[in-house]
C-alpha cells in the first residue's frame, strides 16, 4: 500500500487473503510472546511501550516454546482461504508458509513485515500479488 503525493492518504487495494495472513501470524507471534513475559513478569516493563508481539525481537524463544506456542494456532487457515482466497490456493500450503514464515521471524528477530509476508506467500504458493 503506497500514499498518494498530494494528500498522504492511503492508495492501492490490499488483498484479502493477505490481510487474514497477517492477522494470523499477528497472533502466532503473540502467543509465542505469552510464553516469553510468562517467564519472567519483569520484561512487562522492559518491553517499554512495545506490543506483546514484539516480546521475540528481545528475548529469543527455545525451540520447545515455539513448537507449544504453535500447537494449533493455524487451525483457522481452511476457514480463511475457503473465505478470502482463489479456489487454486491450497490452505495446507498457506499454513505451512505461514507456519515457516513465523519460525522465521522468531529464529532471527526480523520484525514481522506485510511486504514480506505477501511476497513470499506470491512467491511459494501463487497468492496473486
Amino acid at each position: 500500500m503506497s500514499r498518494c503525493d498530494c494528500c498522504g492518504a492511503r492508495t492501492g487495494a490490499v488483498d484479502p487473503l493477505v490481510a487474514a495472513a497477517d492477522v494470523l501470524v499477528l497472533r502466532a507471534l503473540e502467543r509465542v510472546c505469552n510464553h516469553i513475559l510468562r517467564g519472567d513478569r519483569s520484561r512487562y516493563s522492559a518491553l517499554d511501550g512495545r506490543p506483546r508481539h514484539e516480546a521475540y525481537r528481545l528475548w529469543r524463544p527455545d525451540q520447545t516454546v515455539v513448537d507449544q506456542a504453535l500447537g494449533g494456532v493455524w487451525v483457522h487457515v481452511p476457514a480463511v482461504v475457503d473465505d478470502h482466497a482463489p479456489d487454486a490456493i491450497d490452505p495446507a500450503e498457506v499454513a505451512a508458509a505461514l507456519d515457516r514464515y513465523t519460525r522465521d521471524l522468531l529464529a532471527t528477530g526480523a520484525a514481522h513485515d506485510v511486504a514480506e509476508l505477501r511476497y513470499r506467500l506470491t512467491a511459494f504458493i501463487g497468492v496473486p500479488a
